[in-house]
């Protein structure tokens, strides 16, 4: 998606306010570049929950990461399904939002900069522009700031006090906050909350287009479970083809999974999904040559490392 779903994000940032720049070719929606605001009203307060990360390795050394990979082969809705889930018991130290080659903006396929970071897991990350590879939303890689613009778009993070933080954070409390976080990465809705299916409530706050919400596309979202483990999910499909899964789905899925708290990610042809040095699953994106499937260039991935940093 990337870009590929800025109809999505613009909305949510800007808040009404939408100046269109130019646009790209891409998938699923019509992409457009965009110039974001803050969007926060004044009277609208930070809504955010904290949650304590598990460190149980099971035996293993806690700087080795404890990782189950499970292929999604299911039916929902008369459609079948496929992708990758992913359970990390000890998330903390292991779990990282990694930029393309080390830096933001920039745009690389999700394989190499998962090789490239030592990643035993990953999935595609955060939105960015699909023009200048800019990661839109929070974004906190390794302790550092990449860049904090406060939009008013869910935002998972990891604090450097082992803790989860989930939901929505003013401008000027993520500033604030910024130097107690070890990662941060910002989604478009807030998908499940206290293990209910959260669509509609988050899609009244966020504001995305519809058609985001309800298309049948490849998917992405990180979570966590009711026991700190941090949750991976990855769908396959096609939006051309009106394939995958649309929001209420995924948000379904995750649940099912045991996801406690979960945001969705970006998606279409950035979603992708790598394990143990190679892709796993099929992105949608046809190869320049059309020949077959490859990887979308993308920006920021969630990266697991193997050994913990």
């Amino acid at each position: 998606l990337g870009l590929g779903w800025m109809g999505v994000w613009g909305v949510g940032i800007l808040w009404g306010v939408v100046l269109v720049v130019g646009s790209v070719t891409g998938y699923g929606l019509q992409p457009y570049s965009r110039e974001f605001l803050s969007g926060w009203k004044a009277t609208e307060p930070n809504d955010f929950v904290v949650t304590t990360a598990a460190n149980n390795s099971e035996g293993i050394p806690s700087y080795e990461v404890s990782v189950d990979h499970e292929l999604v082969d299911t039916v929902i809705h008369n459609q079948l399904i496929h992708g990758s889930f992913f359970r990390v018991y000890n998330p903390i130290g292991h779990f990282h939002v990694a930029q393309p080659l080390n830096r933001c903006p920039g745009m690389i396929r999700t394989s190499v900069t998962a090789k490239s970071s030592f990643c035993h897991a990953a999935v595609n990350g955060g939105f960015f522009n699909v023009d200048t590879g800019e990661c839109l939303g929070n974004t906190i890689s390794y302790g550092e700031v990449v860049k904090l613009d406060g939009t008013k778009n869910v935002n998972f993070g990891l604090l450097k006090d082992g803790r989860f933080l989930v939901g929505y954070l003013r401008g000027e409390f993520v500033n604030a906050t910024a130097p107690k976080l070890a990662e941060m990465i910002t989604g478009v809705l807030w998908i499940v909350r206290d293990s209910q299916n959260y669509v509609n409530a988050s899609y009244a706050f966020e504001k995305p287009d519809f058609d985001f919400v309800n298309m049948k596309a490849p998917r992405t979202a990180v979570g966590h479970d009711a026991h700190g483990h941090l949750l991976l999910l990855q769908i396959d499909g096609d939006e051309q083809a009106a394939s995958g899964l649309d929001l209420f789905e995924l948000a379904d899925l995750m649940i099912s999974k045991g996801a406690v708290n979960a945001i969705n990610l970006d998606g279409g042809g950035s979603s992708t999904s790598f394990f143990e040095g190679k892709i796993v699953g099929k992105p949608s994106d046809r190869c320049p040559d059309h020949e077959g499937h490859c990887e979308r260039l993308v920006s920021t991935i969630v990266c697991i490392r193997r050994i913990q940093s």
